[in-house]
């Protein structure tokens, strides 16, 4: 954890060194090149989620609600990775891409049975847990307020979630393997601001709710931060949560999944504008 926070206070006291050398310019600084940008973002990401996987071995239903932090000692913070483009079309639009990649691991000695995705673990099983997630998103935001300084408005796009979940146990011939593809349709609000010598703000809120017969999605995703921005250059310090809610298919039943997640954590920014 802190390798991790040292990374990240590393990424943003760069440009304070830089602002050190520039304090004497003008007020506007950091409005020129606002045609784009290309960022990298490393995200120390907190993971906390409550799942179940209910399958059929042998006539049986096997699957209950797991704590994955409580039950299998999954390792958080973990770094995300995720590069991020942006590029504004014209005065009042602009798309936004993003790709992330991150993994969550844990080891435990279980202290009860449980019961997964078809697989039943014994009291004191030695359990391994990997969770692989890639992460894109595409959005567009329609700039209703805009100026030189900056702008904000309504954001519609889509974010795909592909995730590879795997149990292993030394102690038992038990084992988990899945993969999950998930894409959710968002709408919200996006917006940036320089206040002035380079220092600006910025925020980003999306959201939905789906009911449609035996599913059920409800997903907010949003991040607020201060950046600085040196001629091309661009460095930020934000906060990011991402709370997901997903369930399908009937309770108990074949085939039921369940996915009660929440993500948090500070997220440090380097990149070139243009």
């Amino acid at each position: 954890m802190k390798k991790l926070a040292g990374m990240s206070l590393f990424i943003f006291l760069l440009p304070l060194v830089i602002m050190g050398q520039t304090a004497g310019q003008r007020k506007d600084w950091g409005t020129e090149f606002t045609k784009g940008h290309i960022r990298f973002n490393y995200w120390s990401a907190d993971y906390g989620t409550v799942a179940n996987i209910v399958k059929e071995e042998s006539g049986v239903l096997i699957g209950e609600e797991v704590d994955f932090d409580k039950d299998l000692n999954i390792d958080t913070p973990s770094p995300a990775y995720e590069l991020e483009l942006w590029a504004k079309l014209s005065k009042r639009n602009r798309t936004i891409f993003s790709f992330s990649s991150y993994q969550y691991q844990g080891d435990a000695t279980l202290t009860r049975e449980i019961e997964f995705a078809g697989e039943t673990f014994p009291v004191s099983a030695d359990v391994s847990t990997d969770m692989l997630f890639y992460h894109g998103a595409l959005y567009h935001n329609f700039l209703v307020f805009s100026n030189k300084r900056g702008g904000v408005g309504p954001l519609v796009g889509i974010e795909y979630y592909y995730m590879e979940l795997k149990m292993n146990s030394s102690s038992t011939p038990e084992k988990v393997d899945e993969v999950l593809n998930i894409p959710v349709p968002v709408i919200g609000l996006a917006g940036d601001y320089n206040i002035g010598y380079g220092v600006g703000v910025w925020g980003k809120l999306g959201w939905v709710g789906l009911g449609i017969e035996d599913v059920e999605v409800e997903y907010m995703d949003w991040e607020i931060g201060l950046s600085y921005k040196y001629k091309r250059l661009f460095t930020g310090l934000s906060y990011r949560s991402i709370n997901s809610f997903l369930e399908a298919g009937e309770k108990g039943e074949d085939g039921y999944i369940k996915f009660d997640s929440e993500q948090t954590g500070v997220v440090a920014s380097i990149g070139i504008n243009f």
